[in-house]
């Protein structure tokens, strides 16, 4: 089988439904649908009820978060990739993973296209990633897990979700992934995959712990990079301050010029 897709889920039939309808809707069939529900109080159970013939393995149950009800999906998938697209993501349309399979052409641990974001039903914005990955680039962002194909070998080598981690452990993965295992990787230029800017790591008041969490990290598996890091960025902010007062102090002296030249000529 090529592809296990997982849904998690607590609380959002509504979210649930439309993933639901957007994964089975698709033109490729290849793949096995997982849906691990957090214990719902809502009617999530009657959703997955409802079209339970095309789901192969649900489970309605109490778990410890995010990061734990995605690894009971990984545990029990039998794809060769995977694809997380939580309740409320949707794919981008009918054929998208035919697009992305059909031809076999892709055979790299880590396979990525681009996420559609939106707020309301309406798209907010589409986000491009890179073509290549780096280890600045994960200093600061991440890939969209809703929009990246992983194989399932790559945890067993690398790593399951942290789920002591509250928000960042997707990114952790991906950070350990790239920057210390090297597994192999390509980017498809193409949106997987529309999802909701309301989620976790949307949320302003979410930002100090996205931080923590991440500064933790870094401390832990690449304490010299940081140093040597943030050595560079105190460089870049002193020259930018230093390029930016000469540009504040030719700014003057050309509106002096323009003023002295005005004065000339009114004379």
């Amino acid at each position: 089988m090529k592809l296990s897709i997982i849904t998690i889920n607590y609380n959002n039939a509504p979210g649930l439904e439309a993933t639901i309808k957007s994964v089975i809707s698709q033109t490729y069939r290849d793949f096995e649908y997982i849906i691990i529900d957090g214990g719902s109080k809502d009617s999530s159970v009657e959703i997955i009820d409802k079209y339970s013939r095309y789901i192969h393995f649900w489970v309605s149950e109490k778990d410890n978060g995010v990061y734990d009800a995605m690894n009971k999906g990984i545990r029990v998938s039998g794809g060769e990739y995977l694809l997380m697209l939580n309740s409320g993501d949707i794919l981008a349309d009918n054929s998208i993973l035919e697009t992305v399979f059909k031809t076999g052409a892709y055979n790299q641990d880590i396979i990525y296209g681009d996420v559609i974001w939106d707020s309301n039903g309406e798209i907010f914005m589409i986000e491009k990633y890179p073509e290549n990955l780096s280890f600045q680039y994960f200093r600061n962002k991440s890939l969209g897990h809703q929009a990246t194909f992983i194989k399932k070998s790559l945890h067993n080598t690398v790593a399951y979700y942290d789920d002591k981690l509250k928000i960042s452990s997707d990114w952790k993965f991906f950070l350990l992934s790239i920057c210390k295992y090297n597994v192999s990787f390509k980017h498809i230029p193409f949106s997987i995959s529309r999802c909701d800017c309301e989620g976790m790591s949307w949320s302003s008041k979410n930002q100090k712990i996205i931080l923590d969490e991440r500064n933790g990290v870094f401390e832990e598996y690449f304490p010299l990079f940081i140093a040597d890091y943030l050595q560079l960025d105190r460089y870049k902010s002193k020259e930018f301050g230093s390029r930016l007062n000469s540009a504040k102090s030719k700014l003057k002296s050309t509106i002096k010029k323009i003023i002295k030249r005005g004065s000339a000529s009114k004379k």
